[in-house]
């Protein structure tokens, strides 16, 4: 089945380690933007697998996500205990994000070391 581009299926992950800890997964879909996603999507998953969803008009991140995600961290105590150094790329929910700047200051010492535009991006 051929399946036009504006609807086929498309996921972005968003997981890291801090050390030798797995971050949280945050896997975003397409669907309506500033909606949570049905809950049916999720139901083969167990509770505490660490897996959240999310979902984008586009199916990528934006800039709430992205600050939902850093919260997430932040909220488990993955992030936020001690001063880290976080290497992202430089995707505009990473740059140009003033909430989540601003979310880093009270909690621990982040600083974003910027490579180029697509580092860290990976196509299937």
């Amino acid at each position: 089945v051929v399946a036009p581009f504006e609807q086929s299926p498309h996921w972005t992950l968003i997981i890291g380690f801090v050390g030798v800890v797995q971050m949280e997964l945050l896997a975003i879909m397409k669907g309506t933007d500033n909606l949570v996603p049905s809950p049916f999507h999720a139901q083969l998953l167990k509770g505490g697998d660490g897996v959240y969803l999310g979902q984008t008009a586009t199916g990528w991140v934006n800039n709430p996500l992205k600050l939902a995600f850093a919260n997430l961290q932040i909220d488990k105590g993955i992030i936020g205990k001690r001063p880290i150094v976080i290497n992202v790329d430089g995707h505009d929910s990473n740059l140009n994000n003033d909430a989540l700047h601003e979310r880093a200051p009270g909690r621990a010492a982040l600083a974003h070391l910027c490579g180029s535009r697509r580092a860290g991006h990976a196509a299937v």
